[in-house]
């Protein structure tokens, strides 16, 4: 038996997405690591993949049997906001019974670590600062969809872990994450409208890939916050970014959610206490400048994203 051999084999579902494709880089080379995604790109994720949409089960158990995994990270999800609240039986569909499809096709017997992504958006923001004990209470689509996704998984697997957390980073597909959004804004000079009063930690998502590897064999199971150790605003959000970047700041608008008509409504404060994930890990979650400094020095990203993006 090769070394090559005894690797635990990874799965990552959802493999060309943001933390998909940073999942892979997080366990290129000490896992045996392989991809499912609905639509494969081999330079989105240089690892095997497999085309497959978790909304068919068959195509699901088909793909689990080949692959046998001993480690699932299920990150694949219908993430816009927008487009869930628009088609409610799509968000469905993958965010609960893509869930419930996976967990179905590795079965009672599988012995073996499933970590679910989640999201902050289980919570309604009346008041932030929230631990993993406190009750879910989503106002939208996509919350209620991740809160089930959240029971679909431990009600199957109690030794389960349920990640809820926040990250940006840069995309290897032409979308973007928030981050993107602003720097692509202030690029082409247009203002950036951000949020004063709309908080949040988000972590990197190199951060949060490399938090998820070391939590992969660690004894803790049901749901866990691993997210920045603060938060912010998303309007001091990308101040900070147009600093770092060197764009105007002054091109940040500030402005309050209430005086924007939002045709859905956003939780205000949906910033998470990461100290129960801290004392597992044994040391402090980076903060919200640690990681936009990490981005920072990944500018190189900067100048692809904004070049393929932005016209000449």
């Amino acid at each position: 038996m090769t070394a090559a051999d005894r690797r635990p084999r990874v799965l990552i579902t959802g493999v060309t997405g943001l933390l998909g494709s940073a999942l892979v880089r997080a366990t290129a080379g000490r896992d045996d690591v392989w991809g499912i995604a609905r639509r494969p790109q081999a330079a989105a994720s240089p690892c095997r993949t497999l085309p497959v949409d978790i909304r068919h089960a068959r195509a699901v158990e088909e793909a689990v049997n080949a692959i046998k995994p001993a480690v699932v990270f299920h990150t694949a999800a219908l993430t816009s906001v927008n487009q869930c609240e628009a088609d409610p039986d799509a968000a469905f569909a993958v965010n609960v019974q893509g869930t419930k499809n996976l967990l179905q096709a590795l079965g009672d017997e599988w012995v073996g670590r499933f970590i679910f992504l989640s999201s902050d958006s289980v919570f309604d923001g009346a008041r932030g600062a929230y631990r993993e004990d406190d009750a879910p209470s989503p106002l939208h689509v996509y919350g209620r969809t991740k809160v089930e996704g959240e029971e679909a998984v431990l009600c199957a697997r109690p030794d389960a872990l349920v990640i809820r957390t926040a990250f940006y980073g840069w995309n290897v597909l032409p979308q973007s994450s928030l981050a993107e959004w602003v720097l692509s804004s202030l690029q082409e000079g247009r203002p950036f409208s951000g949020f004063r009063d709309l908080l949040f930690s988000p972590l990197l998502t190199d951060d949060l890939a490399a938090l998820l590897v070391d939590l992969m064999w660690r004894p803790i199971q049901g749901v866990l916050h691993v997210a920045a150790s603060d938060g912010c605003s998303k309007y001091e959000f990308a101040c900070r970014l147009a600093r770092l970047f060197g764009f105007p700041e002054e091109l940040v608008m500030p402005v309050d959610s209430r005086t924007v008509p939002l045709h859905i409504p956003r939780p205000k404060n949906v910033t998470l206490r990461v100290e129960r994930a801290a004392a597992v890990l044994g040391r402090p979650l980076p903060t919200v400048d640690e990681g936009l400094q990490k981005f920072f020095a990944g500018r190189k990203h900067a100048d692809e994203y904004l070049r393929d993006r932005v016209p000449r």
